[in-house]
């Protein structure tokens, strides 16, 4: 599920979400042995939140079905980062096992949903709103995406203080209170400025002596060093730029960006054009146009992502692909194995619309170009492969052994469509086919006879 998922805040979906969301909330729905994965588990904390919001805030109103349905969300985003069963979904080796961590899980299902009653209780008894309990991401984190300040500010009150006593230590100033790098990047995510400005500066770090002093408080530091000089080797260097990388927001790409030291052209330019490429794939046009305004380049081909249109092309994202072609992206570009051209991505997509976007803009049909005929045969796309093939793409083994492959596969439109361009039978299909015949027609005579 992990590709179809990625960039979760961002990605455009056709219809696979909605699926795998349906199927897990009837499984939790309907689960009734707790030692099958963690369906029950769900269960048990939208029951404990929505009991919290009828006994203590007193919405009667509220639809445990649409907790229930809440909380899965939030499980399917996090079961993207951990794919399989070693995180327990698929079934429990121990049948008398507990449930994993009922309470964080419940502070994050509590941050999520804004009771700050419930996240009060919990911080209180020792919860933490910085781990990560498997099932849902952590409080903070969940408090930051779903735009809950209250919340968030309780979160950050009890963060862990971070002690600095080494006066050589990369970390400038005293004792300061930890940043969430989960809390930045799900204020990022959610495209909120305020958010992004209360988890680097919580009121909770300011020194009332340092400001009744005149002096700069230590609110107006980010971990003890000034904007823009934020060290690449530092941690909270990463957490900024995983904030970046999820952001919808040009407005707070570049302003995290400014608070990172600067690195050397060609560093920052390969960063640039990796996340291009990222963000064309999820479809983010406003975020691509972003990249392309502040130097990522469309044509770039050596990246370790890829080309950004082949990504876009894949995707059937018809904004980017038109905006990378008007800046400049080739509709040949190579894009490695794994990727092939943009015409092998249309292809691979089954999209008509992109195959012939890229054609107009220039993109050439090659006989050599065996890769992209084979993916609009083996989807039996009888439109795009009449134009491939009307376009001599395809070497003739190629030809032959797709029509052998469609054969086995069932595929009679696309054998038949091969035929009819004179494709010929791989060898030992025309002795077995005229064995037949001579059978058939040696019964034929035993018959009139």
């Amino acid at each position: 599920m992990r590709h179809i998922f990625d960039l979760w805040y961002s990605q455009k979906y056709y219809g696979a979400e909605t699926l795998w969301l349906d199927y897990l909330v009837w499984r939790c729905r309907n689960e009734t042995d707790e030692s099958v994965g963690r369906y029950a588990e769900i269960r048990a904390v939208a029951a404990s939140l929505v009991g919290h919001w009828k006994t203590r805030e007193g919405a009667r109103d509220l639809d445990y079905d649409s907790i229930l349905r809440e909380l899965c969300r939030l499980a399917l985003y996090r079961g993207i980062k951990y794919p399989g069963t070693w995180v327990g979904w698929a079934s429990s080796c121990d049948p008398n096992s507990k449930l994993s961590n009922p309470e964080g899980n419940l502070l994050s299902a509590a941050c999520y949903s804004g009771c700050s009653s419930l996240v009060k209780e919990l911080l209180a008894k020792g919860g933490d709103p910085s781990k990560d309990c498997t099932l849902f991401a952590s409080p903070a984190h969940l408090a930051a995406w779903a735009g809950q300040p209250e919340t968030l500010q309780l979160v950050m009150e009890h963060l862990p203080e971070l002690v600095i006593n080494d006066p050589g230590s990369k970390w400038r100033g005293h004792r300061i209170r930890h940043i969430s790098g989960d809390a930045l990047v799900g204020a990022a995510s959610r495209g909120d400025m305020d958010l992004v400005q209360l988890v680097l500066f919580p009121p909770s770090r300011i020194i009332p002596k340092l400001v009744d002093a005149g002096k700069v408080p230590d609110s107006m530091l980010i971990m003890g060093h000034e904007p823009g000089s934020i060290p690449r080797d530092s941690n909270l260097w990463g957490s900024i730029r995983s904030a970046m990388a999820r952001t919808p927001s040009p407005e707070i790409y570049s302003y995290l960006g400014g608070l990172l030291s600067p690195g050397d052209a060609k560093s920052e330019a390969e960063g640039e054009n990796y996340w291009l490429a990222r963000r064309a794939a999820s479809g983010d046009v406003v975020m691509v146009r972003h990249l392309l305004d502040i130097g990522a380049d469309a044509a770039d081909r050596s990246g370790r992502q890829g080309p950004a249109l082949t990504h876009a092309v894949r995707g059937c994202h018809v904004d980017v692909v038109d905006l990378l072609l008007e800046r400049g992206a080739d509709p040949n570009n190579p894009g490695g194995y794994r990727l092939g051209t943009p015409l092998t991505a249309a292809a691979k997509a089954g999209s008509m619309l992109m195959l012939r976007k890229l054609l107009d803009a220039g993109a050439e049909t090659s006989k050599k170009d065996s890769y992209t005929l084979r993916h609009a045969i083996m989807k039996e796309h009888t439109a795009m492969a009449e134009l491939l093939l009307s376009r001599g793409v395809g070497t003739d083994r190629g030809r032959t052994m797709f029509l052998d492959q469609a054969r086995k596969a069932g595929m009679d439109s696309m054998v038949d469509l091969l035929r009819s361009r004179g494709v010929a039978e791989p060898k030992g299909q025309e002795i077995k086919a005229s064995t037949c015949t001579s059978g058939a027609e040696k019964n034929n005579e035993n018959t009139e006879e």
